[in-house]
């Protein structure tokens, strides 16, 4: 049944506005200007809005109005962290504290913690992925504000909505609510508002935060359209893979989406002079992997029950994360075990993303990786360099099995099994396996896992022995 309340929803559904809002991420900061430095009160309203308790746009008003003579007071800054003031979120400070105290990070360089990372969760729309992020060109200031808007006809056209006329409004017996005025079709490149700076390309991602009281999405903005496309494209691509429905969380609950930012070249417009630099960029960072959410509809094929042989799983680290990785197809042949090199020592990011990495196989394709890590580097291995040899470890079983998780999945335990049981792999396994099976080949893993089993049920040392000995024969 229709409502007022259903007609004004459905009237802002195609509007940037079409979610409830419970706060803002901003991408970057604000800068006081060195012209406004010494201006009679700018450092302390400066401070204020940098706290939050105001907004800067109030704080830059209040400024001016103390000092005529300046024209401006900020300036945007490029950071490469997020930023969250509690006078746009919903709870306030408290909310902001609660996000911070969840998601803040501290850097080499910069002892300040602050938000490098955010999960998000998207909010299932009918609209899919244009449900939630919306994008358009629009104007900040000015007497009539015009935006862009597509019409029925998949035209984009440039709209504004016509100054209220009191006089015509208190003939009225109930005032209308404006509809939008078509001016033109909207085109950047012929459009004077766009080249002198006025109107801007503005991308909004509407999502919610775990573990964040509130009805409301936060709402992240950015005028980057490079990163607005970039991000749209991997979120349509992955909503096609999955017919539909963006997925919220792993099977442990743990978010699968992270906006986060990077480090990458640009262009932009500055003062009518168009010019390039490095800039830290939004960019969605996701733990699923595009060739499991393909495969999952071969899931009863591709799940092989591990051999009974194998230890006892343990138990992983709770705050896994992810990332994706491709694969790449190389030799039937098996020559290895992957590679006994320690890295050199990397980033502590290095390592999260590596166990990114390895947590999004762990969970999609039920690699036993932890139960291969523990035999290999000791219950410690989801930490510093051993997180980053596993991983190279792994990404070398799957490029040398082309890409066949199949086999990496039975591998893997055969693997654990010798190094659990002090069998030397390179040394003594790989040799006597090219022996007991002419050339060791991915269809016979199998075969050597329950080799080996049968072996090792006469004990680790006889095992190892009758081994050697086989190896001293064919020599």
């Amino acid at each position: 049944m229709p409502s007022i309340i259903s007609d004004k929803v459905k009237a802002r559904s195609n509007s940037s506005r079409s979610l409830p809002v419970s706060g803002h991420i901003r991408s970057g900061t604000q800068a006081l200007i060195k012209s406004a430095a010494e201006a009679v009160g700018a450092k302390e309203l400066y401070k204020k809005a940098a706290s939050g308790a105001m907004s800067f746009k109030d704080a830059e008003k209040a400024i001016l109005e103390k000092n005529p003579a300046l024209r401006k007071a900020f300036t945007p800054k490029n950071t490469q962290y997020f930023s969250l003031y509690a006078h746009e979120t919903e709870g306030g400070q408290a909310s902001v504290d609660n996000i911070m105290q969840r998601y803040c990070e501290v850097v080499e360089g910069d002892p300040v913690p602050r938000l490098y990372q955010i999960p998000v969760v998207f909010p299932p729309t009918p609209a899919g992925v244009e449900g939630f992020f919306k994008s358009e060109y629009s104007m900040a200031v000015g007497a009539i504000k015009y935006r862009s808007e597509y019409g029925d006809d998949g035209i984009r056209r440039c709209v504004y909505l016509k100054p209220i006329d009191l006089k015509e409004q208190a003939q009225r017996k109930k005032f209308l609510r404006r509809e939008p005025t078509i001016r033109k079709d909207c085109d950047p490149s012929s459009c004077d508002e766009f080249g002198s700076g006025a109107c801007k390309f503005r991308g909004r991602i509407h999502f919610y935060i775990p573990g964040v009281i509130g009805s409301g999405t936060f709402v992240f903005e950015t005028g980057s359209a490079n990163a607005c496309e970039d991000i749209f494209l991997r979120l349509e691509d992955l909503q096609r893979s999955v017919r539909g429905g963006l997925p919220s969380f792993d099977p442990n609950g743990n978010p699968v989406f992270f906006l986060t930012k990077e480090r990458k070249k640009v262009s932009y417009v500055e003062a009518g002079v168009e010019k390039s630099g490095m800039q830290w960029v939004p960019v969605l960072q996701t733990t699923l992997i595009k060739s499991s959410i393909l495969l999952l509809e071969e899931k009863e094929r591709l799940q092989l029950a591990p051999p009974a042989a194998v230890p006892k799983s343990p138990s992983a680290p709770a705050g896994w994360l992810g990332a994706s990785f491709g694969q790449s197809v190389q030799e039937d042949v098996v020559d290895g075990s992957g590679s006994d090199d320690k890295l050199a020592p990397k980033s502590k990011t290095d390592a999260e993303k590596a166990l990114w990495e390895l947590n999004a196989l762990n969970e999609v394709h039920k690699l036993p990786i932890a139960e291969y890590g523990e035999a290999k580097y000791g219950e410690n291995w989801h930490c510093g360099d051993d997180v980053l040899a596993l991983h190279k470890d792994v990404t070398d079983m799957i490029q040398s099995f082309g890409g066949n998780l199949d086999v990496v999945r039975i591998f893997l335990p055969l693997m654990t099994l010798l190094l659990a049981n002090m069998i030397p792999v390179k040394e003594l396994a790989f040799p006597y396996f090219k022996i007991f099976f002419g050339e060791f080949k991915k269809r016979h893993v199998p075969e050597a896992m329950a080799h080996i089993s049968e072996l090792l049920k006469s004990g680790s040392e006889l095992a190892i022995a009758h081994m050697k000995a086989r190896l001293q024969i064919a020599a």
